[in-house]
């Protein structure tokens, strides 16, 4: 649903802020695109590319929130002759196959599948079973960065 899409986006955001006050980085707010919606695609990709080869002054890395939005962008940048990493580092979430084989194979968090799988369908059972009524739970599963082609080593 549309509500659960912000909660998430909302969620990764903060942890986002939260990581750059805790390595002293300034937020620049004017560097955050919203898509709208949190279904982003190749299109809303190659509009962020756009809008990114558009500014006078960039971000030199990017967290973008799936992979078919990551390399449409990372097309769209190269074709703009933006170099990745060289210029700008991107990672992504998700690490579907489109991750690890497009145009430049992109550095990604992986969400473990069987374990989001298993921990649905037993709550999904609970809910059937035994609280058809009870709230929602939160469940938080760790994901796993994978370090491909698309982020450079931090310059310090």
């Amino acid at each position: 649903s549309t509500h659960q899409s912000n909660m998430l986006a909302s969620d990764r955001i903060k942890g986002f802020q939260r990581a750059l006050s805790e390595f002293g980085v300034p937020e620049r707010p004017e560097w955050v695109m919203h898509s709208g919606d949190f279904t982003s695609n190749e299109s809303s990709g190659a509009e962020l590319g756009d809008w990114l080869l558009a500014m006078k002054e960039r971000p030199t890395a990017l967290c973008i929130v799936n992979d078919s939005a990551a390399q449409a962008c990372v097309a769209r940048l190269i074709r703009g002759e933006v170099r990745v990493p060289e210029d700008m580092s991107v990672i992504t979430h998700d690490d579907l196959p489109i991750a690890r084989f497009g145009v430049v194979p992109l550095t990604a968090v992986s969400h473990p599948i069987d374990e989001t799988a298993e921990v649905i369908v037993e709550m999904l059972i609970d809910r059937l079973e035994n609280r058809s009524d009870a709230p929602p739970r939160c469940v938080n599963l760790k994901g796993e960065l994978r370090v491909r082609d698309s982020t450079a080593p931090l310059i310090t």
